[in-house]
This record gives C-alpha cells, structure tokens and sequence, in this order.
C-alpha cells in the first residue's frame, strides 16, 4: 500500500520532487497502519459491529419501500390482476397494506397518460380493488380513498366521482363528515357555483349534532385550502373559530387568511382564540402559519409581521415558532436572518435545538455562504448546545469549501475535547479538498493524522485515492489493497476506477468495471 499511494501521489504532483516532501510520505509509511490494520481485532469488530448495526436500521427503514418497489414491478409488468394471484400463490393474503400499494400505483398511472382509455382502464382497476377492500372487511379510509378522489377531482370525473363517493360512503360511514372537504373541492373544481353557495349555506347554519358541525369544518377547509376569497369573505363574519376541531385545521384557515392577506380576520380571530384560554404556544403557531404564508413577502418582513403580531397579542413568540423561523429562512437560504433571529433568542433566554443549527449549516452550503460557518460554531456554544459528529462533520465539510483547512483541523481537535469520535468521512472531505488544491503533502499529512488518531481508511479513502491514480497499475494495486484490507466495494468506487481507467485511456476496463 506504501508504495500504492506514494506512486499515486507522485504522479499527480510535482511537489514531491522537493526533499521536504518526500520525508513527509516517507514519515507516514513507515508505519503497518494502512497495509495490516485488517490484524487489529479491535478494528476488525467494531467494524463488523457497524455493519450489523447499519444493516439492521437499512432493514427497519427500507422495509415499507422496498415492499411498495416490489408491488409496482409486479404490477407493471404482470397487471394488477395478476399481481393479486402471485401474493396468493406464495401464500400471502392481498391485505390493506398490499391494496393501498396497487391503488397508488394506478393513481400514479392515471396522472402520468393522456391517454382516456388508459386513465378508464386504471380507474376500473381502482375500482376492482375498492371491491375487494369492501369484500374482505376492510375500512375504506382517507390513506385509500383522498389520493383517488383527488385525481378524479382535477379531471372533473363527476360521474365517477360520486360513483366512488358512494362506494365509501357505504362501506365506512364515519368518514361522510370528511367526504364533504373532497365534495366542495370537486365543486370548485368544476365551478358549480349553485352547488358551492348551497355547501356555503350549510356551514352558516347551526342545526344538527357533531357530525354537520365536522362536516361544515370540512367545507370551510375545501374553501380555505381552494383560497376562495369572496366566499370566505361572507363566511368568515358568521365562523365561530374556536369550534373548529383541531389545531391543524386552524393552521389550513390562518395559512389561507396569509395567502389572501386578509390580516384583519387574523388579528380578530388570534383575540377570540386568546380570550377563550387557547394555549400561548398554539397561537404563536397560527401566526407563524399566517406570516409565512403572506406572498411575495421578503423574509425580513416576514420576521416583522410575526413579531409584530405577538406584540398586538402580547405575547412573546414560542420557542418552537422561533424554530420554525429559522428553518424557514433557512429553507429560503437567508442564513444571515437566521442568524440573526438565534441571536436574539440568545438575548431572550431562549435556545435552539442542534438540528435547526444543522439546517443553518445546511442552507450556508447551498447558498455558498461557506465563511458563515465560524459565526455559526461560536452560535453553538454561546447557546450552550452540544455539537455531535454530524455537527462536526457539516463544519468542517464548510470549511474545506472556503480552503480554511487550519479551520478543518482546528474543529477536528474540538471534537476529540469533547470526547467524540473523528470519522472517516471527516478526514475523507479534509484529503479531497488538498487534492483538489493540488497540494499532495497537505494529503498526505491527512493520512498521516487518521493514522495518529485511529481512524480507519473507508470505502471512500480509496475511492479518492483511486481517482488521483495516474496510470493503470497504480489503479490495480490500489483497488486490490483495498480488498485485502476488507472494505466493502461500493457504487462510488466502481464510479471512480471506471473514470480512472478512462484517463488512462484504458477504455477497455472501463467496459469490464461497468
């Protein structure tokens, strides 16, 4: 391996001609680290550990995926007919989980084709499993049915709506007061206006149990959500918000008085809702909800009104909403807002959590604003928060941007205070940033610094040094060394030799590897 690398690193540099260079590459493989660390039991367990342990999250998370993956080509290739047969086949029942699966996938084909009799032959499909949904007792709920209405509703199927409308309706009556949301919507849709005055007519009367009082909610919802102003504008007078049932509903009616900036029914509804003892947190919610949702208002502004608002309330901004701030303008990439929006929690005893720092650090990154990165370091401790190695990973991948690679190291020698392990990965981005500076001794004093440290060469070590191979056998060797040190080969180190090879001129392997 010794030599591997010290012909790579040759290669792709004439730096090391100069003496001082050439003791430093010496210096580093002098030591068994990166040919025989495959001997350090210690090393070879935790790495086997690892892998269990990443195995069994990949497992756990994947499995819904993996399954919907399985159910789609199934479906593609041998129809959903015959899809339903081959669970049966194999002994597996076609259950909920498999005919929410099958309904997805020909509402996806539905969307996708021009095609009428396509869209007809998907619906029939759709319907066929309705019917087996009904026939094996299975409730007929939103996660089924609010996808499919959806679809027919943009395409104006009234006919096959209300035969489906029925349908649910029949088989889980509880869910009529919710079908009115999708029964206002498809009149909208449509612009029926008698039959979406007669829908408003109900929600202004006080008569019936619980289910009318949901199932105006429900047409209220359509209405907000559809941003129907000048219905809103009649219905809104006569709205008695604090009976509305949840707190998610409030945000869809507060985010709907946002988009058609109708602030006075905000501040009107925000003192009813205080007045009735409505929690402190839940209305710094709805005015977030309103202020982010007022269009084409710069994020500063948007700051102002949410301030402003809990000032009118007398209310200072919940720590959540604060949050919520931020990643908001960090979604926006206005790091700097964000900045100063933590700032002045800092000054109002309030703190963030580690995971909005790493939205900060996120957005800093895709806006280019690599030099925020010491701003927000010296944020984390002034916050008294506890950095992770995520953290730590995220900032010193900034740093390299900005070529700060003193910086890098520095937040390396940060981290092993506070008794958290360096990775791979964080060596990897530091090794990278030299070679894409041309500066191979840099390179190598980060080898040198894993070494000290421990820290074992990953899968993406040798994918880096392969790419700054220079002829074929330094390619070969330095592949083989790393099967022998038994690293798994990845996706990304068949993306390197392929184009290693292919500035070799070594078209042929390409072809071999791909």
């Amino acid at each position: 391996m010794e030599k591997i690398i010290n012909d790579v690193l040759k290669i792709n540099s004439l730096d090391l001609e100069e003496a001082g260079d050439e003791k430093v590459v010496e210096k580093v493989f002098k030591t068994p680290w990166l040919s025989n660390w495959k001997k350090n039991n210690i090393g070879i367990q935790r790495k086997e550990i690892s892998y269990e342990r990443k195995q069994k999250w990949i497992f756990k998370n994947s499995q819904v995926y993996r399954f919907d993956r399985l159910v789609d080509t199934c479906a593609f290739k041998l129809g959903i007919d015959a899809t339903m047969d081959i669970f049966g086949m194999l002994g597996r029942e076609t259950g909920l989980k498999e005919c929410n699966a099958l309904m997805k996938m020909c509402i996806e084909q539905c969307w996708e084709t021009n095609d009428e009799n396509v869209a007809m032959e998907q619906i029939s499909q759709v319907l066929e499993l309705f019917i087996l949904m009904k026939d094996q007792g299975f409730p007929i709920e939103e996660e089924s049915y609010g996808p499919f209405l959806m679809l027919l509703i943009d395409k104006g199927m009234v006919e096959e709506f209300y035969f489906f409308y029925g349908i649910i309706k029949d088989t889980n009556p509880s869910e009529i007061a919710r079908l009115g949301y999708y029964d206002m919507r498809l009149y909208i849709r449509v612009n029926d206006e008698e039959k979406v005055k007669e829908l408003c007519n109900c929600i202004c009367t006080n008569d019936g149990g619980d289910e009318n009082i949901n199932l105006r909610e429900n047409y209220l919802l359509a209405l907000c959500e559809c941003d129907q102003k000048n219905y809103l504008l009649q219905l809104l007078e006569t709205v008695d918000i604090t009976t509305l049932s949840s707190l998610g509903n409030l945000v869809s009616i507060f985010k709907s008085l946002g988009r058609l900036s109708l602030e006075s029914y905000v501040e009107k509804f925000l003192l009813v809702l205080k007045n009735c003892d409505y929690g402190a947190e839940d209305i710094s919610t709805l005015i977030f909800s309103y202020a982010t949702s007022i269009p084409n208002l710069a994020v500063e502004d948007v700051v102002s009104k949410f301030k402003t608002l809990h000032t009118v309330m007398e209310m200072s901004p919940s720590s959540t909403s604060y949050e919520r701030l931020i990643v908001y303008s960090c979604n926006l990439l206005q790091v700097q807002h964000a900045i100063d929006i933590v700032d002045q929690l800092c000054d109002e005893g309030f703190t963030v959590s580690i995971n909005t720092i790493h939205s900060m650090l996120n957005a800093s990154e895709a806006n280019l604003d690599f030099n925020l990165v010491q701003r927000i370091y010296s944020l984390i401790y002034h916050l008294g928060l506890t950095p992770t190695n995520e953290t730590f990973r995220r900032m010193i991948h900034l740093s390299v941007k900005m070529k700060d690679f003193d910086g890098a190291f520095g937040l390396l020698n940060d981290l092993k205070k506070l008794n958290l392990t360096p990775t791979a990965s964080m060596y990897n981005a530091i090794m990278d940033g030299y070679f894409q500076e041309k500066n191979i001794s840099g390179a190598i004093m980060v080898l040198e610094q894993m070494e000290l440290a421990d820290v074992k060469p990953d899968s993406a070590t040798y994918s880096c040094l392969i790419s700054n191979c220079g002829n074929e056998d330094q390619i070969t060797k330095c592949y083989e060394e790393k099967k022998v040190a038994g690293i798994q080969v990845s996706k990304q180190v068949y993306m390197e030799l392929i184009d290693a090879y292919a500035k070799c001129g070594q078209f042929e392997k390409t072809k071999q590897d791909s």
